[in-house]
């Protein structure tokens, strides 16, 4: 009965991520607090701190809204409401748009956009008025403001807390191998809150330790190797494979079992295919009817030469994107028309004409960007693009035909005649036939690039660029050979994040021409200003703390250390533990120590009974009864 929402910040500005929490109403006002991490008092989380150097925090209110709450944007079916003031200091800017021949472009899409995840994040879209106004209010931090109209667009970096209004002219384009270079800052750091009272810490720890003695029991129960190799022997399945799965599938691993051992065994070395395609996350919450659906109505491939792993990958493969995994493959095979199942398969253009002339495109009632499922597309005969693209491609599979979402485009495609063909229907612009081909390469050695952390590309269309979805964490070393792209222009972006200020980024524009071969250095702005001193810390106390003889003064003097205070429950840690497993071979060669200084009773087991293993080589882990480190150091 307590009124409830989500609120969520897109992007932070110091770091690259994003949260979500829960503010609740009480007594006539909104309050926050974390959705699973409880502090001990309202308007208290680990993102305090974060949310209050925020440049948006928002929340959807859905149907039609009647409140007084500062809006970004009112839709037809839903607002978008501000929430920052709550948190952050803020400050309205205005943007002023023209046309190339400096009249107001009414209705020109406005986008206030901040670095995160190595690209400009459009934090909020506010279209401008009849006199090419568009306006939002945001954090002291620095935005970089894109408005466009049609084929022409202008930009503009800012700094909100000099800035008031700024004017962009809309142009066509940018000249080919054109460079910006920006330092992005972001908001000032505000002295923290007093601490909450030591009573209520207390209160609170108790109630967590209680929790975490909940939850390590359900974990407990969880299977065991032992059991795993066991249940291997009983359906004769090779036990290394079975138990890995078993593992991954934690709380859901019943499911698992109940799935291997209640099909064929003539079934099960397809099956642990099926199981090994999916990922961790499905593994973890997939049910055993959604399993046996596609397994044992996944069609032979029709085309000769299919491979066993494009087969898996591509065809028996229930995961196409981020939809909800249901059961669709009988419901479709069933629900076909005749001539779909007949037709012939070495053209799936007929499946996507099947598609045009069936199902009516609606994007603005799917606000949200939830994908329908394929039997929910077919069902209701309604679907937005993107369910629509999903849609496309398991009606292929269905009928034993390679297909996939493109993870660099989002197009969907079919493969037939070794290759993969795009699949565009009439409502979407269909770029050129023609094949460009681009070889990225950086000097950088230490760390050497990657995507999302360090660079991006983006692709223009119609007055803006998409950034193209390659994985994340991919190091440049591993785009091998040359990738081919649609002829067309281009942007990379790159940035340094220095501290949890500023961030060095680089935008470079550039065009591919039909059939042309361009190599493009992916160049990452290094920090010239001196290093600068934040404190000293005394060596001899964290020995005494860590208590191992094994370090000395002289090891932290030849390669330095990484120290940090781990609280193994709290959310930072777990985002601090999960980027030291992916750097852990740049820290094994850099070879410093890694030293965790943590409370009596807290494990670093919390995270996962294998994180020991997937850490730097050279880790420490230490004891801080009585908060001895000498923290003040830092306090410059």
């Amino acid at each position: 009965g307590i009124p409830a929402r989500q609120v969520y910040t897109p992007r932070w500005a110091h770091i690259d991520d994003n949260h979500a929490w829960v503010e609740v109403w009480i007594n006539g006002t909104w309050h926050y607090l974390g959705a699973c991490e409880p502090e001990p008092v309202l308007d208290r989380g680990w993102f305090t701190e974060p949310a209050r150097r925020a440049m948006l925090i928002h929340s959807k209110s859905f149907g039609a809204w009647y409140g007084d709450e500062n809006y970004i944007t009112r839709h037809k079916l839903y607002t978008e409401i501000n929430n920052l003031s709550n948190y952050a200091p803020t400050k309205r800017i205005y943007v002023k748009v023209t046309d190339q021949h400096g009249n107001p472009a009414s209705d020109a899409i406005v986008e206030y956009n901040l670095y995160n995840y190595a690209e400009f994040y459009p934090l909020a879209t506010v279209p401008a008025d009849a006199s090419g106004i568009s306006s939002f209010e945001t954090g002291l931090g620095d935005l970089l403001v894109w408005a466009h109209k049609g084929n022409y667009f202008d930009f503009d970096k800012i700094s909100v807390s000099e800035t008031d209004t700024i004017e962009l002219r809309l142009h066509q384009g940018v000249e080919n191998n054109t460079v910006f270079e920006y330092d992005m800052m972001a908001p000032f750091e505000p002295s923290p809150y007093e601490n909450i009272s030591g009573i209520l810490v207390e209160e609170n720890n108790r109630r967590l330790d209680e929790e975490n003695k909940i939850r390590t029991a359900y974990v407990d129960t969880w299977i065991k190797a032992a059991d795993s190799e066991d249940f291997a022997g009983e359906i004769s399945c090779n036990p290394d494979s079975v138990r890995e799965i078993l593992t991954k599938s934690m709380g859901n691993y019943l499911a698992i079992m109940s799935f291997l051992r209640n099909i064929n065994a003539d079934q099960r070395i397809t099956a642990l295919k099926l199981l090994y395609i999916i990922s961790e996350k499905d593994l973890r919450d997939v049910q055993e009817e959604v399993l046996r659906d596609h397994l044992e109505n996944c069609t032979t491939p029709f085309q000769p030469g299919i491979s066993t792993n494009m087969w898996a990958e591509y065809i028996l493969n229930p995961r196409i994107a981020n939809e909800m995994l249901v059961s669709w493959r009988s419901f479709l095979q069933k629900a076909l028309p005749e001539e779909i199942k007949s037709a012939d398969h070495n053209n799936p253009e007929i499946i996507a004409d099947y598609i045009e002339s069936s199902i009516e495109i609606c994007n603005e009632e799917n606000y949200y960007k939830t994908p329908v499922t394929p039997k929910g597309v077919h069902e209701m005969r309604i679907a937005d693009e993107k369910s629509r693209a999903i849609y496309f491609v398991a009606l292929c599979r269905c009928l034993g035909i390679p297909a996939r979402i493109e993870p660099a485009s989002s197009v969907p495609q079919y493969y037939s005649k070794l290759q993969w063909h795009n699949v565009f229907f009439s409502d979407q612009i269909k770029p050129s036939d023609g094949k460009a081909f681009l070889r990225l390469y950086s000097t950088d050695k230490n760390p050497v690039p990657e995507y999302y952390s360090h660079f991006t590309l983006a692709q223009y269309k119609s007055g803006k660029y998409y950034t193209l979805g390659y994985d994340y964490n991919k190091k440049i070393t591993d785009f091998d050979g040359e990738l081919q792209l649609p002829p067309g222009h281009y942007m990379s972006v790159t940035g340094n994040r220095i501290d949890g200020n500023r961030v060095l980024t680089r935008i470079a524009f550039f065009e591919l021409q039909d059939g042309e071969h361009v190599v493009h250095q992916v160049a990452v702005r290094k920090e010239t200003s001196p290093a600068r001193i934040y404190g000293k810390i005394n060596y001899d106390d964290i020995i005494r703390i860590l208590n191992n003889t094994e370090v000395t003064y002289d090891s932290f003097i030849n390669k330095g250390a990484v120290i940090a205070l781990m609280d193994f429950d709290k959310e930072p840690t777990k985002h601090f533990l999960n980027d030291l497993f992916r750097l852990k071979q740049e820290f094994d060669n850099w070879g410093g120590h890694i030293i965790f200084l943590s409370r009596p009773d807290m494990s670093i087991s919390s995270p996962g009974a294998d994180a020991v293993e997937k850490l730097p080589s050279k880790l420490i882990l230490g004891i801080d009864n009585g908060k001895e480190f000498p923290i003040e150091a830092f306090d410059v």
